[in-house]
């Protein structure tokens, strides 16, 4: 009853104050004992535990002869008489121990002291403000809640009655501190107006607020943004303009004094309609053109008209009808004019006109007159082009050329080849807007095909073809079915004489070593031009002296031919030798060139020119080790 303890542990726990033995015994029955003195512990201690720092509490307990201590002093301490400090806020543990070193023990909390409150003192009624204080974790009160209501944890504070209520902030015990609160009126409410609807082209919407107040300052919103202001009160109604962007808007005042602030009643929507430009066309715009006597009818295709947009026809000014469309007969120049008036939303302006000015015309015969390129007269093989200029065609005629009544093509102009005794015409068919009749025939053109003849060219000399060395010699090219006015070009082995463009060449200027080959080409004259030349050898020796022209023996076979021919025969010589080909036109341009073997001196080569080779007179010329021979070669196909 006085004490216990553990039979194995040897923990002992004293029960009532007093004397106890205690014993220890072994397993071999030997024992050991001591004396215990269990001492009482002073009574609880009693007072308030709670202070805020830089004040006190007062701690006691009725038991006597205690001593006092704080186990953090920094928190709190304590003196004799359990007067306990506030120092920091905190725990401290706050002991009153007896001379047998029992204590009874209490927890002591510090508060922190409060700061001075944070915010306004003068509250604008119905708006919420925050009160704050430095030191966090107290709460809010307000003594009289009628004129203001305070947040318990947040400190928002709205004043409700216009008057005055203390405010108090508490951490705990009594560590508060308080302030007071009046409650301000706010400004004068007014009813916003105006706002709407505008068409894009105007200037936008007036926005007015009711009335206003001197000392007060209004500014138009339109959603969260200033639109416009300040605007300083008059005590009479205010205008805030036209605004055009769309969007909601409100008006808030605010107290020059004061800076309470309160919205205004309502607000106002501006909203935007896209301005139209209405139109309107006369159709068909074809018939402006019309035959005499015929009826044109006209309708119109209006843009931005609206549901129910007014028309009215006038006719060289005078009006003659309403609604979409107009019939009649019109004269030549008359002027027509349709107009609209749109009742679409924001039509500006509201009117749209057209104006056509016919033209009406007596019905025409077309026509159409041939021309030839180069001329009705032709050479067989060659194209004629013929075109056919219209009278009354329109815009857009057609045409069908008929050769011998035979339809052969379209279009304008038109090329082909005639053959002999063609009669050809043009069928044309007009879209000239008023016809006495669509298609026609034009004039026929007979064609008349000239077969060409190539000229018979024949070169005389005098005093002949063997001549002394600078001994002038006279030639005279003899031409048949050239013509009445021939051209001539003398050439000397294959190069043009400059100059020399009569029928007669004379010169003194011929090779005393070789032959020389003197040509004239001659060119007939009249539709069909031909070219053909006719040729001579000058032989031109000194006295004395013979001319060798070596002992070979060469032909071309056949001569005048169709580009195909042979060159054969014999250099002079029974070794086998190579010998070059070379043939050149009239103006020494190369048209086939080849070197070959004459076997044992003997020659029998096949040429073929191809066939886009033109009818003229070209020079062979047959190149040996022995000797140069030139020939000329006629070309008819």
């Amino acid at each position: 009853a006085l004490a216990t303890i553990g039979y194995m542990s040897g923990i002992m726990n004293g029960l009532v104050a007093g004397v106890d033995t205690i014993t220890y015994t072994l397993g071999t029955g030997c024992i050991t004992s001591t004396t215990i003195t269990v001492n009482p512990v002073p009574s609880p201690i009693t007072g308030s535990p709670y202070l805020c720092t830089t004040l006190t509490t007062s701690l006691s307990d009725i038991t006597s002869s205690g001593v006092w201590s704080s186990t953090k002093t920094s928190i709190a301490t304590v003196d004799a008489y359990g007067l306990v400090s506030g120092i920091s806020a905190g725990i401290t543990d706050i002991s009153y121990t007896l001379g047998t070193g029992c204590a009874t023990t209490v927890p002591v909390q510090v508060y922190p002291f409060p700061t001075a409150i944070k915010g306004p003192s003068n509250l604008c009624q119905y708006t919420p403000v925050t009160l704050s204080d430095g030191v966090t974790g107290g709460t809010w009160t307000s003594d009289n809640p009628a004129v203001a209501t305070i947040g318990l944890t947040s400190g928002v504070i709205t004043g409700l009655s216009l008057s005055t209520t203390t405010i108090t902030y508490n951490i705990g015990s009594s560590c508060y501190v308080t302030t007071s609160v009046s409650v301000i009126p706010l400004p004068a409410v007014f009813a916003i107006s105006g706002g709407g609807n505008y068409c894009s082209a105007d200037s936008g919407q007036h926005i007015y607020l009711s009335g206003s107040v001197k000392g007060t300052n209004y500014f138009l919103y339109k959603g969260s943004s200033i639109a416009t202001g300040p605007i300083a009160g008059t005590d009479a109604a205010l205008d805030f303009g036209l605004q055009k962007a769309p969007g909601i808007y409100t008006i808030f005042a605010t107290n020059e004094l004061t800076g309470c602030s309160v919205a205004m009643t309502g607000s106002v929507t501006i909203s935007v309609t896209k301005s139209v430009i209405p139109d309107i066309k006369i159709l068909p715009a074809a018939t402006d053109t019309l035959c005499n006597g015929a009826t044109i009818n006209m309708t119109s295709i209006v843009a931005h008209g609206g549901l129910s947009p007014l028309y009215a026809w006038y006719i060289n000014g005078s009006k003659v009808t309403t609604g979409t469309s107009y019939s009649y007969i019109p004269k030549d120049k008359d002027v027509v004019t349709v107009r609209i008036t749109s009742n679409a939303p924001c039509a500006e302006p509201d009117t749209a006109s057209d104006v056509h000015v016919l033209k009406v015309i007596a019905p025409a015969t077309p026509s159409a007159t041939l021309s030839t390129f180069p001329g009705d007269t032709i050479c067989s093989g060659e194209k004629m082009t013929l075109a056919a200029e219209p009278l009354f065609g329109g815009s857009d005629p057609t045409y069908t050329w008929i050769v011998n009544t035979v339809p052969v093509g379209t279009g304008n102009p038109f090329m082909y080849v005639p053959t002999k005794d063609d009669i050809v015409y043009a069928q044309m068919t007009s879209n000239y807007p008023c016809l006495a009749v669509a298609t026609i025939p034009s004039n026929s053109v007979a064609v008349s095909v000239v077969e060409p003849v190539v000229p018979h060219v024949v070169v005389t000399a005098s005093p002949g073809t063997n001549i002394a060395a600078g001994t002038y010699d006279t030639l005279t090219a003899v031409a048949e079915h050239a013509g009445d006015a021939p051209t001539y070009q003398w050439v000397i082995n294959g190069i043009p004489v400059e100059g020399a463009t009569n029928k007669t060449f004379i010169s003194n200027n011929f090779s005393s070593n070789k032959q020389d080959s003197v040509s004239c080409i001659v060119t007939s004259s009249g539709i069909c031009k031909m070219t053909t030349h006719g040729w001579v050898y000058i032989y031109a020796t000194y006295l004395g002296v013979k001319n060798i022209s070596g002992s070979g023996d060469i032909s071309i076979i056949p001569n005048p031919n169709k580009g195909e021919f042979t060159v054969k025969g014999t250099i002079g010589t029974l070794s086998d030798e190579e010998v070059s080909l070379e043939i050149t036109d009239l103006l020494g341009q190369v048209v086939y060139r080849n070197k070959i073997i004459a076997k044992n001196g003997n020659i029998n080569e096949r040429i073929a020119l191809g066939s886009s080779l033109a009818n003229s007179m070209y020079i062979l010329n047959v190149r040996s080790g022995a000797e140069t021979k030139v020939f000329h070669i006629v070309v008819e196909r």
